[in-house]
């Protein structure tokens, strides 16, 4: 079996070199997850706090999306703290 990691072709010729692999990658993805969630909860009381203590200048704009290849995509942000106003509205909303 054959893997590329980091542009390098891993070939793993037993089965247990690929269940080790297996586990090593399932633990990874666990650690990524909780780091993630544990970056996300930064990200939200950094919001939290700028939507209150910033004096919000809201700014209209178009962006092109790749998602879906749209074009001209109307946004809204802050252009102080560079928060879209939807996430403004989540929070003062809750």
């Amino acid at each position: 079996m054959e893997i590329e990691e980091n542009g390098s072709c891993i070939l793993l010729n037993t089965f247990d070199g690929i269940l080790e692999y297996k586990r090593k990658t399932s633990n990874k993805i666990a650690r990524l997850e909780i780091a993630l969630k544990e970056e996300k909860e930064k990200m939200e009381k950094f919001n939290k706090y700028m939507c209150y203590k910033c004096d919000h200048n809201w700014i209209d704009d178009n962006i092109d999306c790749l998602d879906g290849y749209k074009l001209s995509v109307p946004i809204r942000y802050c252009e102080y703290c560079e928060m879209n106003y939807n996430t403004f509205l989540s929070i003062t909303k809750s």
